[in-house]
């Protein structure tokens, strides 16, 4: 029994072998063993995981700011930090006790009728001066008589755009005239002769200033503004 069922399994081996196409290789070396399958299996996961972990985050570029000049030394503060530190440097300076308006102005009271006061501004100029813009303006009623008068026509800034102390000195009016210079009058001096006096004044240097105000018309009463002198409602005249 033992050695016919020996010789079975050798003819059905036979049998096998001449059906197999010729050229082609054994299946066992063609196919993959159950084990192998399962390590390759369980290799997936962990090459996954090795890539994940060597992805790293790309640094956030703004592509507007690729060309933008980069301060020198590392680290250092940007171009607007120190020009704001700049600005707020001045204005700190311009709002020192330095400067200093007179609390007490004078009244005045025209030929006209027109009412005007007269006040005192002590100012120190900076780096970029006072920042005051004078020009000379013809007018009906002058202050000094038969002369132009010396007006204020606006305000400068410095370099960095900061405002003088003319300016943040709050007492200047666009429009106010120029009547003294450290306590000289002004009586037939132009305009160049004023602003050589502002030039060589030492800090700080005190301006008399006159200003006009609104006028009440004695007929109508009708408040009419400092540039007119004939009343907008009647046509009375100064």
């Amino acid at each position: 029994m033992h050695r016919s069922a020996q010789d079975t399994l050798s003819k059905l081996n036979g049998i096998l072998s001449r059906q197999q196409p010729k050229g082609a290789a054994p299946i066992a070396d063609d196919a993959t063993a159950p084990g192998d399958l399962l390590r390759q299996s369980m290799s997936f996961p962990r090459s996954i995981k090795r890539r994940e972990y060597s992805v790293r985050q790309g640094l956030e570029v703004n592509p507007d700011a690729i060309f933008e000049d980069v301060p020198s030394g590392s680290g250092g503060p940007s171009t607007d930090v120190l020009e704001a530190e700049i600005r707020k440097g001045i204005e700190e300076v311009v709002g020192a006790p330095e400067r200093s308006v007179d609390a007490v102005a004078t009244r005045e009271t025209s030929a006209d009728g027109r009412e005007a006061v007269v006040f005192d501004v002590s100012l120190s100029a900076l780096d970029g001066g006072l920042g005051l813009i004078l020009e000379d303006k013809e007018s009906d009623s002058p202050v000094r008589p038969g002369r132009a008068d010396i007006v204020v026509k606006g305000f400068e800034t410095n370099q960095v755009g900061a405002k003088l102390a003319a300016e943040t000195s709050g007492a200047i009016d666009i429009g106010d005239v120029l009547v003294g210079i450290n306590g000289r009058e002004l009586k037939s001096e132009g305009l160049y002769e004023a602003l050589e006096m502002l030039w060589t004044a030492p800090n700080p240097v005190q301006l008399t200033f006159h200003r006009r105000l609104p006028w009440t018309c004695p007929r109508c009463t009708l408040h009419n503004s400092v540039d007119e002198s004939t009343c907008a409602a009647c046509g009375h005249q100064l």
